[in-house]
């Protein structure tokens, strides 16, 4: 299997380079922890300026846009967020991968540095982090994509992690709208990529995630009425 085959290679010396293979995957992760520091400072730009143009366009009136744009700066929020967490926790793997030949622990150190990996993978579908994923040289002569993908299963990770999500409450209470009990609280996020639609909207609003465009309705209650646009948007890819 693959996960095991990764904890053996961990473990191994290698005799031609005057050093051992988890030596060479710590200084893999340092050099890509920088590289999701770099990550982390421009997806942190990107959400103030999404935020400041979410403010502009709710003040224009332009609500449809402005949920829109309030969406992706909340979600590039929670990325950084949890970037930051993931840094502090490759840090910890490469502490525990200096001293896991004299605990004998390459297997439990070799875990936890794919479930972050995983969990990162998961959880943040931000296209560059995927891509620095799916590039991460740690030395291993096998794929890091496959090993993602048999961990996962293995640890049956795709139940118990979720995507990132930015619900209708949240853009709401952004623009200091009243959030009734009885409205139903949609999954902002999930809509275009559930119904797998690509997004109609050509302004540049520094939105990556790929939101459907819509239509908008005549009063300002009913203009990002997420449950309508959910039934629209199923009824146009039906046919």
């Amino acid at each position: 299997m693959g996960i095991s085959s990764f904890y053996k290679w961990l473990a191994r010396s290698n005799i031609r380079g005057g050093t051992n293979n988890a030596q060479q995957a710590i200084m893999a992760l340092k050099i890509f922890n920088r590289q999701l520091e770099g990550q982390y400072k421009r997806m942190d730009i990107q959400g103030k300026k999404a935020y400041d143009k979410a403010k502009l366009r709710y003040d224009s009136g332009d609500k449809h846009a402005a949920f829109k744009l309030m969406r992706s700066a909340l979600l590039y929020k929670q990325w950084t967020q949890k970037l930051d967490d993931f840094r502090v926790n490759i840090d910890d793997v490469q502490f525990q991968l200096s001293t896991a030949s004299d605990m004998n622990n390459f297997d439990e150190v070799g875990q936890e540095m794919l479930q972050n990996l995983c969990e990162l993978r998961l959880t943040l579908g931000n296209p560059q982090i995927q891509k620095m994923l799916n590039d991460l040289n740690l030395g291993y002569s096998g794929s890091m994509a496959s090993l993602y993908q048999e961990f996962i299963k293995k640890e049956e990770l795709m139940e118990k992690l979720k995507p990132m999500e930015v619900r209708e409450r949240d853009i709401r209470k952004e623009f200091g709208e009243k959030v009734g009990k009885a409205k139903k609280d949609v999954d902002v996020g999930a809509l275009p990529d559930a119904l797998g639609l690509p997004d109609t909207d050509n302004e540049d609003d520094d939105d990556e995630s790929g939101d459907d465009g819509g239509d908008s309705s005549d009063s300002d209650d009913d203009m990002f009425d997420l449950e309508k646009e959910l039934a629209r948007l199923r009824k146009k890819r039906n046919g």
